[in-house]
């Protein structure tokens, strides 16, 4: 009882928008029962592991796409170096940092831009469109950035630059989300700042579109611009490649649900692209996994002498139903080995899909783990003729030698079991745990795809040989004679047996490749459905979408109207449990009592006398038991004490939005609701 109390203390702070870290760390645990704090501390510390591993995978992708953009702008800082030097006439490079992002992710990227630019010039200003709202603060900011704060005129700018410098290399203007400016603000400025003669270079934000800063550029400007773009990561390919990574279960066994990963990508276009709301969600997903009392089971399995605590196993028994005991500790191994064996089959299909389509696994991963954690993957929609499924294997039936060959290298190459010296990356197999090849086959299945290898490697060695060969047999059409002899006839089919040996090793490998793939989908790529049953499954999978929705999708108004019918849901008080949605007695709330008054008045328009009457009626009417009978009687109170209470009532309702005052009658309410 006590932990409940707990964790909904947690869930309300999650819903003010608090610290949940703290609210969990901080909140002190009334060990009344030692087994209860243990179950607790054990799942906390299988959150925060989680938790750290994701943080620093998500820091991981965000160093490599800032080092992307940093690379391109030490590139275009020595081009436009070159250009500054090199032409005679005035000209101004620019160039597009083709973003999309959120406000904050944009500010940490311009950032690092800024970094590198001012290792080639000192003088580097930076604006952004949502501080500039006019054309004299977007020159202030330039003057203040560039230490030059008095200059009021572009000429005493360029005078105070050549005052303070020796020599001018370069001028740097950086400018955030430049579609945002008002009209005529950034052309005016470009204007402005092309009237003297400085070497300015523009480095330009935009979330889109890049054509559309020639709408910018002021036609009587006195310069001339020359474009480049940078070539970032786009907004859905960092959701790919994000989901991609905290999607692995190295990371932990804790495993999405389809509903809820297409929930979390939704979220994510919503909230303008930020990667750092999509990880708030995600951590929103592990607190309220965490918080069921059986997801202390959601472990990767150890040995048995660091396996879960007995005391542990039993509380989970009482508080979950699971029937405690060793069966408990292995069915906890065998069903972590099912979600291994999962994502693993998962990414071995994304891996031959890449081949198949010519494009990154990241970009497949997504859609293939929603279909097939909802079973759509297998399953055939309404107006088309076959399933996902069997047009992936068709797609691998119509293969050509060639392609067939390609399929089985990359294959091999994405698992890493085969090296290059000229790309540093180490393929699946090295960035999984020891404990994959301690309790899966995950050893058996990649021996399978050796094998398919050196299938392919005997395959070549024999189109070597054919190669080789200076009269390799030729097919015919053959056609029996008649009259021919029984050892002619045997003859000649030994021979036609010898040609078509030719094509058999490739009909043969195909054939070994589709029952590979159609074993690992029989025996392993199930739905989540029926992947884990009862328990289990709530202590692996977090499916609760209704709770997200709630959370980032709230409804205060019917949470209000809920609370206000109902307030011993809220106030947990004994007298007002038997209460229902259309009765009314004394010891509910004033504004309680006031609500319901207000939603059996049919009309729009309500007299407040009247409301008062029956609102005093509702005060001075009291139950009394006596001898096992319920008698009503009435009882006094002060007028004045009761009018103050009702006022009060009227007046939390129309903060609340319930109802409005009139101006022109007072004694008169209008409603605002119906439901």
């Amino acid at each position: 009882m006590e932990e409940h109390q707990r964790i909904s203390a947690d869930r309300v702070t999650r819903k003010r928008g608090k610290s949940t870290t703290m609210a969990v760390v901080s909140s002190p645990v009334e060990k009344v029962d030692n087994n209860v704090s243990k179950a607790e501390m054990e799942r906390k510390n299988l959150h925060d592991h989680h938790l750290n591993a994701v943080k620093l995978t998500l820091e991981a992708a965000e160093k490599k796409w800032n080092d992307k953009t940093v690379s391109q702008t030490e590139r275009f800082m020595i081009r436009a170096q070159e250009i500054l030097l090199i032409k005679q006439e005035r000209t101004t490079p620019v160039a597009f940092v083709p973003s999309g992002l959120s406000m904050d992710e944009d500010q940490k990227t311009f950032s690092r831009i800024e970094e590198e630019v001012r290792k080639y010039t000192p003088l580097c200003a930076r604006i952004s469109s949502f501080k500039c709202p006019n054309v004299k603060i977007a020159f202030q900011t330039i003057c203040n950035e560039l230490n030059s704060p008095s200059s009021t005129t572009p000429r005493a700018l360029r005078d105070e630059i050549h005052t303070n410098s020796d020599s001018i290399k370069m001028v740097a203007i950086l400018v955030e989300k430049a579609e945002y400016f008002k009209k005529n603000v950034f052309p005016q400025l470009l204007q402005l700042l092309s009237s003297v003669d400085l070497p300015y270079l523009f480095i330009v934000g935009v979330s889109h579109c890049i054509g559309n800063f020639d709408r910018f550029i002021p036609s009587n400007c006195n310069t001339a611009f020359v474009y480049s773009s940078f070539e970032t990561v786009s907004t859905t390919q960092r959701l790919n490649q994000v989901l991609y990574n905290i999607l692995d279960p190295d990371l932990g066994p804790f495993t999405l649900d389809g509903e809820v990963v297409k929930f979390l990508c939704r979220h994510y276009q919503s909230q303008h692209a930020s990667i750092q709301r999509l990880f708030q969600a995600y951590r929103i997903c592990l607190l309220e996994h965490y918080r069921k009392p059986e997801s202390v089971l959601c472990r990767v399995p150890y040995p048995e002498s660091s396996a879960v605590e007995d005391d542990t196993l039993a509380k989970v028994s009482q508080l979950s139903g699971i029937p405690n005991g060793k069966k408990m500790t292995k069915t906890i191994n065998e069903c972590w080995v099912h979600i291994a064996h999962w994502n693993f089959v998962i990414r071995i299909i994304c891996f031959i899909k890449s081949s198949l389509r010519a494009v990154a696994p990241e970009d497949l991963f997504k859609d293939l783990y929603i279909s097939c954690s909802t079973g759509l993957f297998f399953e055939t929609a309404e107006e088309e003729i076959e399933s996902p499924y069997k047009r992936f294997l068709t797609d691998i039936r119509n293969l050509p030698k060639s392609g067939l060959k390609k399929v089985i290298c990359k294959l091999s190459w994405d698992l890493g079991l085969e090296e290059s010296k000229h790309d540093p990356y180490q393929g699946l197999i090295h960035s999984m745990g020891e404990a994959y090849f301690l309790h899966t086959k995950v050893r058996e299945i990649i021996d399978t795809v050796e094998k398919l290898n050196d299938d392919l490697e005997r395959l070549d060695e024999q189109e070597i040989q054919l190669a080789e060969n200076p009269n390799p047999p030729v097919e015919t059409k053959f056609k029996i004679k008649k009259g021919i002899g029984r050892n002619d006839l045997k003859q000649q089919l030994m021979e036609r047996i010898k040609i078509k040996s030719c094509s058999q090793p490739v009909n043969a490998l195909r054939d070994a490749f589709i029952s590979f793939i159609e074993n690992l989908v029989k025996t392993y790529l199930k739905p989540f459905p029926s992947l884990l049953k009862g328990v289990y499954h709530k202590a692996y999978i977090f499916d609760d979408v209704l709770t997200l929705k709630s959370l980032f999708s709230p409804d205060p108004f019917s949470y209000v109207t809920n609370s206000l019918m109902l307030p011993s849901e809220i106030l947990n008080c004994k007298c007002c449990e038997d209460v229902s949605t259309d009765s009314n007695i004394p010891s509910l709330p004033d504004t309680s009592i006031v609500f319901k008054l207000l939603r059996e008045q049919t009309n729009k328009k309500v007299d407040l006398n009247i409301l008062y009457q029956a609102f005093l009626s509702i005060l001075e009417t009291d139950e009394v038991s006596a001898r096992g009978r319920k008698s009503i009687r009435q009882k006094k109170l002060d007028p004045n004490v009761c009018l103050l209470r009702f006022r009060q009532s009227v007046a939390e309702l129309q903060f609340s939005g319930v109802l409005k005052r009139s101006r022109t009658k007072p004694d008169e309410i209008t409603k605002l609701t119906w439901q």
